[in-house]
C-alpha cells in the first residue's frame, strides 16, 4: 500500500509519500516541503497564513491522491496553540478532505525519536535526540526503542525570531537577552539529562539539518546528493564557529550568502543556530550527528506498527 504522512509544523509543512508492503518495509516515492509559517499573531493563525496552509493542503492531498495514498497528517505547537485551531481543522477537513490529529508535545518528542533515531534505537546505549522546529524544541533519551525522557519545550527558531527580532536584524543586545531567556527556560531540563545520562547525539529538523550543511561547506566538505548529509557529525567547535558567522551578520540578505544556507531560512537561523549552541553548552554536547528523519517518519513507523 502507499501511505502519505503529512507534518503541519509551525515553520514548514512536510509530506512523505511511500510504497509500504506486508513486512513494514518501504520505500520513498514522493516528497514535499512548503514553508507556511503557522505561528499566530496575539493567539490566532493570521488569515493570509490560514489559506496558504489551506491551499497548501490541498495541493498534498492531490499529490497523495495520484499515488492513490492513504493520509496520515499530524499537527504540532502551532494548531496546539492556535486559538482558531478549530477553524482550520473545519476548513481543511472541507476543503481538502484532510483529518488532522494534533499531537501534544510528549507524543511529538516519541515520535521525533522514533524517526529520527530508529536505525540506531537497537543499540545497547542512551541515545540523546534534540530537534529544533519553528515552534518547539524536542529533547529525548531513549535506549533499545524505549523511550526513557521525553520533553518539548517552547523554543523554536520562527518563535524566538519573533519575540527577540522579529525585523529579523541581530545584534548583540537582541542576542544577550535571548541568551538569557534560552538559560532560564532550560534550566530545569539539564538536571533531568544528566540524571538520565546518554552516550551518543543526534539532531534532527529543519535548523539542525541547515547547520550540518554549513558547518561542512564551512570545513570544504562537499555532499554529492543531499541526502548524504544524514549521518554526518560535527563537534561543538564546529558549530560555535558557524554559529558566530551567522551572528556576524546582521540581516537576513548578508546571512543569506553564507554557503549551504537556504534562503528561506535566513531570517531565523540565528535564533535557531541560539537554541542549539545553548543546549550544546548546558548538556555539555561534544558532538552530534545529524538526521534527515524525524516526526514524519517516526508518524510513519508508528503507523506501520500499529497497522
Amino acid at each position: 500500500m502507499n501511505i502519505a504522512v503529512i507534518d503541519i509544523g509551525s515553520n514548514s509543512f512536510h509530506m512523505i509519500i511511500v510504497r509500504a508492503n506486508k513486512n513494514g518495509a518501504f520505500s520513498p516515492i514522493e516528497r514535499r516541503r512548503k514553508v507556511v509559517r503557522l505561528l499566530q499573531s496575539e493567539g490566532k493563525i493570521k488569515p493570509e497564513d490560514f489559506e496558504k496552509g489551506v491551499k497548501t493542503l490541498r495541493e498534498f492531498k492531490s499529490s497523495a491522491e495520484h499515488y492513490n495514498a492513504e493520509i496520515v497528517a499530524i499537527a504540532t505547537s502551532a494548531l496546539r496553540e492556535a486559538e482558531n485551531r478549530r477553524e482550520f481543522l473545519n476548513a481543511v477537513r472541507k476543503e481538502a478532505g484532510i483529518e488532522i490529529e494534533v499531537i501534544d508535545g510528549k507524543k511529538e518528542a516519541e515520535l521525533v525519536f522514533l524517526g529520527a533515531t530508529f536505525p540506531f534505537n537497537r543499540q545497547n546505549k542512551n541515545i540523546l535526540n534534540i530537534d529544533i522546529g519553528g515552534g518547539s524544541t524536542e529533547i529525548t533519551i531513549g535506549k533499545m526503542g524505549k523511550i526513557l525522557l521525553a520533553e518539548s519545550l517552547n523554543l523554536g527558531a520562527v518563535r524566538l525570531t519573533k519575540m527577540f527580532c522579529e525585523d529579523s536584524i541581530v545584534n548583540e543586545e537582541r542576542l544577550n537577552r535571548c541568551t538569557n531567556y534560552l538559560r532560564n527556560a532550560l534550566k530545569d531540563i539539564a538536571p533531568e539529562v544528566n540524571e538520565t545520562g546518554f552516550e551518543q547525539c543526534f539532531g534532527s529538523g529543519g535548523t539542525v539539518v541547515s547547520l550540518g550543511l554549513m558547518i561542512a561547506a564551512n570545513k570544504g566538505i562537499k555532499f554529492r546528493k543531499f541526502e548524504n548529509i544524514s549521518g554526518f557529525e560535527f563537534s561543538v567547535t564546529d558549530l560555535r564557529e558557524i554559529a558566530s558567522l551567522i551572528f556576524s551578520k546582521s540581516t537576513p540578505e548578508e546571512r543569506a550568502k553564507i554557503k549551504m544556507l537556504d534562503k528561506e531560512r535566513a531570517d531565523i537561523i540565528p535564533a535557531g543556530a541560539k537554541i542549539l549552541t545553548e543546549i550544546f553548552d548546558l548538556l555539555k554536547i561534544k558532538k552530534m550527528s545529524v538526521s534527515l528523519q524525524g516526526l514524519k517518519e517516526g508518524a510513519l513507523y508508528d503507523y506501520l506498527k500499529k497497522n
